[in-house]
């Protein structure tokens, strides 16, 4: 595994950008509005969602934040930078091909840490990283697959147990047959389902590593049964 690398630039600009941000009614894409009209730049906002945007009015911004489902998406015709937010950073380096390679692709983590990885084997990092550090965030560089591990890891699970588990474990608590830990499972799957939508969970469950992670929990569980007789 490599190492992360910190990406050291200039946090202060003169000039704030004029940015769009695609899917702006999300949950990502309406924190990072807030978040860039905070710090002082100008945001065009366009949502599927919302009949009042429209995609013509990010034609001049120097910089777009796709924070919507890349799955039958395609970008407007834009001059500026593409920056790609896709939590799996392989459902973005996919559709960068579609980009001829044009856009960066990013994943920002919203944490007390103010994280932002970013793909170091992709196209514009350093751009990326500079404008990310503009908007408060401390970006971090790693290749697309060692970042997917690592959120297949941390992320994904919460996701494959939301749709695996989640209905059974609404009604097992109806009827009164969970233990204390049961109920802080369904809670906690319960919050979890509040955020994401469905298509959001299909997207993290798309994670080509979650696959190497399932591999390793099942020779978990075959080493912890009884030997044969």
């Amino acid at each position: 595994m490599s190492h992360p690398r910190k990406i050291k630039g200039d946090r202060m600009t003169s000039v704030k950008q004029t940015i769009g941000v695609i899917g702006s009614l999300g949950d990502l894409g309406s924190q990072l509005v807030r978040r860039a009209k905070r710090y002082g730049f100008l945001v065009r906002e366009f949502d599927i969602a919302d009949r009042h945007t429209s995609t013509k009015e990010l034609s001049d911004c120097e910089i777009i934040h796709v924070c919507a489902p890349l799955e039958n998406f395609i970008v407007p015709p834009v001059r500026g930078l593409i920056i790609l937010h896709d939590s799996v950073m392989d459902t973005s380096r996919r559709f960068n091909d579609q980009l001829d390679q044009k856009a960066a692709v990013v994943h920002l983590l919203m944490n007390s840490a103010q994280r932002a990885v970013v793909a170091n084997d992709q196209p514009n990092a350093e751009a990326a990283a500079s404008h990310l550090q503009q908007l408060g965030f401390d970006p971090i560089s790693m290749p697309v697959d060692e970042h997917d591990r690592i959120i297949a890891r941390s992320q994904a699970p919460l996701a494959l147990l939301c749709d695996a588990l989640l209905p059974e474990l609404f009604q097992l608590d109806k009827e009164g047959l969970l233990t204390p830990s049961g109920e802080t499972l369904a809670e906690t799957l319960r919050s979890r389902t509040l955020i994401w939508t469905p298509a959001t969970r299909r997207a993290i469950l798309r994670n080509p590593q979650l696959r190497e992670l399932i591999s390793e929990l099942s020779n978990i569980l075959d080493q912890a049964q009884p030997p044969d007789k």
